[in-house]
């Protein structure tokens, strides 16, 4: 049974004096968390939570340990009631449960209502899948060795979820998407995982309680980084609706001749598919829980770096892989049992809450986190600094912020890093302070999920990234004029394998009011501007379906071409055209794949007036980090197109740029080139 037994634990739905009630009873079955759930449904809506212990056959009671929403002002008779009590009821006409609001021993109020659900939670789930994917539904826990007290069984998504109190059911059968005319690209970059995501659940609007899961080939990645799996955190007005599964990318960490691999690696993509869902529930990391520090839940909450849980990472609990396999239950925590069964329903489903948020109690301020960390010594052992490519951090009104991290090894030892820690937006937490007055904390538009690939950086050696920091799942962050006080907080692993917060340096930017002479203009553009779609636009370099936001980035370069914001928007326009780009298509009645052929030559052409006859310009506001990317991904394109003589020019303006902005590049970089100018001259 997939509730595992639960006899009279479940869902009690009903209404009592005209009030309509929730009970979450949850003493029995797998996992018993002994919590009673209730929640005043309509009017004075709110929720309570009390630990429950036996006060005889089928009776419980304990002390309300969490109120929300009106539960924190609702009296009865002027008591405010410190109990809840409970009697399970089973008799020719069903199963109930009475209520009892107490205050200490006296009774207050009650009510008996009916079970309608084994299950706590209900939601809807869509698989789709590229053809040709392997994708594992199901996984047999026999096949590998596994802890004491797993059951040999085969396991599935409804049945795990089940177990966690979550009735899955799936709408529709798994289609099949047809990539046939997706070319040899079979990578999905963000870019195209966003825009399928988008129209496919464009079709799903109006439904809190669904989500869509995409078996895809491979992810996109920067050389040298490996993602399993990603949940995208806004998808149109419903959040964390969907996921995707890459097989090749899980296939390929596990090397032929690896023992028992094709056991394996089915175990991992398995426990992958059940993370990445666990994330659209809004679980984060089970080592982010007092790092992301967000408020909503309760005090109670906790890191836990070791836990045998799906929302761990194998490579990251003390011993490694054999040590978390050993000890994984193939199960949820008790915390994560607790909030996906407890927690108020608009922090967990798809449409309310944004990812990250309600799990934790708010523990420290900026401040406090920036005294702690200074007190421990591993803040002598790696610095992370912040900055923007510009000789003064000012930037004009509607000009994109993008911020550059370095982390450098600061010790005379060599530290083994994460070599994804600068771009696992997982690791680290953004304060954004405006005007010195509410802080908002910036939450990306995708969370990845990075395999375990360490780095080790030499006594003075630095990391760096770059962030688009303007926009992301909640909205513009840094839009209207004013000063704007950044502080990132950095999760490191440290090799004692305990975890260490990391914080920068805070650092301020201005963002100025706009022009005097057009400021009717610009203010009125803005409004188009700092929307939604423009912001995915301009955070994923490009949409090829996002056409309104696509409009007003245009309209933008037309109406104020020489505005700075101008090269973010000519750069997202036209950055899409240099590949074949996949879009998902419905119009035959089923999922489908279609390649939107490249526009070389007119992106060649465009990006060439801003990369090379405005490069310095450009590079001022995009930052060197992706001015030099999106350089090496045109001079690519030409390369593959056997223009080597124009690739070359596009790698030697990269270092004439550089070079013409103060820029020193590290050795290593200027080398690489160099090399690749010199190998594209001489095929020319």
């Amino acid at each position: 049974m997939p509730t595992g037994n639960r006899v009279k634990s479940g869902l009690y739905k009903g209404t009592v004096s005209g009030y309509n009630f929730e009970a979450c009873l949850d003493v029995d079955g797998t996992y018993p968390q002994m919590e009673l759930s209730l929640t005043l449904t309509n009017q004075l809506p709110g929720l309570w939570i009390a630990h429950m212990q036996s006060a005889g056959t089928d009776k419980w009671e304990g002390d309300i340990w969490y109120r929300h929403d009106k539960a924190n002002t609702i009296v009865i008779g002027d008591i405010k009631p410190n109990k809840l009590a409970v009697e399970y009821i089973s008799n020719a006409s069903g199963k109930f449960l009475k209520f009892y609001f107490k205050k200490d021993e006296t009774n207050l109020w009650w009510g008996t209502i009916p079970r309608t659900s084994d299950y706590f939670r209900q939601t809807q789930l869509e698989l789709d899948y590229e053809q040709g994917v392997e994708r594992w539904l199901t996984y047999d826990t026999s096949s590998l060795p596994r802890p004491n007290g797993v059951a040999a069984e085969e396991l599935t998504l409804e049945k795990v979820y089940g177990r966690a109190g979550i009735e899955i059911t799936r709408s529709g059968e798994v289609n099949a998407v047809s990539s046939t005319e997706a070319g040899a690209n079979a990578r999905w970059s963000n870019q195209e995982l966003h825009d399928a995501m988008i129209a496919n659940w464009s079709r799903r609007e109006g439904d809190p309680w669904a989500m869509w899961v995409f078996f895809a080939k491979e992810y996109e990645n920067d050389p040298g980084f490996v993602t399993f799996g990603i949940m995208f955190d806004t998808i149109g007005v419903h959040e964390r609706s969907g996921t995707a599964i890459f097989s090749k990318s899980i296939e390929d960490y596990y090397p032929h001749g690896t023992p028992n691999r094709d056991a394996i690696i089915k175990r991992h993509h398995f426990r992958t598919m059940i993370h990445e869902i666990g994330h659209a529930f809004n679980l984060l990391h089970s080592w982010q829980k007092e790092l992301r520090g967000y408020p909503g839940w309760h005090s109670s909450v906790v890191n836990e770096p070791n836990a045998g849980s799906f929302m761990n990472y194998p490579y990251r609990v003390a011993g490694g892989e054999d040590a978390y396999w050993r000890d994984f239950g193939f199960r949820f925590s008790d915390q994560e049992l607790l909030f996906l069964r407890h927690a108020p329903e608009a922090f967990i489903n798809m449409g309310a809450a944004a990812f990250g948020t309600s799990h934790a109690e708010q523990q420290s301020t900026m401040e406090l986190r920036q005294e702690l960390s200074g007190q421990d010594p591993e803040s002598a052992t790696l610095k992370l600094d912040l900055r923007v490519n510009k000789q003064r951090p000012v930037f004009e009104f509607m000009e994109p912020v993008a911020l550059e991290l370095k982390l450098k090894n600061i010790s005379n030892q060599p530290r083994l890093v994460d070599k994804s820690i600068l771009d696992d937006i997982g690791h680290m937490t953004i304060d954004i302070t405006r005007n010195q007055s509410e802080t908002k904390q910036y939450r990306s538009y995708s969370q990845l999920c990075f395999a375990d690939e360490k780095m080790t950086l030499q006594s003075g050696e630095s990391l760096y990234s770059n962030l688009f920091l303007s926009a992301g799942s909640l909205g513009w962050y840094i839009a209207d004029p004013g000063t704007y006080e950044i502080t990132v907080t950095l999760s490191v692993d440290r090799e004692d394998n305990e975890g260490k917060e990391i914080v920068s340096s805070s650092f301020s930017l201005i963002v100025l009011r706009p022009n005097v002479q057009t400021r009717r203009e610009e203010e009125k553009l803005a409004q188009d501007i700092f929307n939604d779609d423009v912001g995915r636009i301009l955070a994923f370099k490009g949409s090829s379906i996002l056409s309104s936001g696509n409009d007003t980035l245009q309209d933008l370069t037309e109406r104020f071409p020489t505005a700075n914001a101008v090269y973010h928007a000519r750069v997202a326009l036209e950055v899409p055209k240099l590949k074949d780009f996949k879009t998902m298509d419905f119009s035959n009645g089923y999922p489908q794949v279609r390649v939107q052929e490249a526009k070389l030559e007119e992106a060649s052409q465009n990006l060439q007036q801003v990369l090379l006859e405005k490069g310095t310009e450009t590079a001022n506001t995009l930052g060197n980090i992706a001015f030099k990317q999106i350089s090496d991904a045109l001079s690519q394109k030409l390369a593959d197109k056997q223009d080597n003589r124009t690739a070359a020019a596009v790698e030697e303006n990269v270092l004439q740029v550089m070079n013409k902005r103060g820029v020193k590049l590290p050795t290593q970089v200027t080398q690489e080139i160099e090399s690749k100018v010199q190998s594209l001259k001489s095929k020319v």
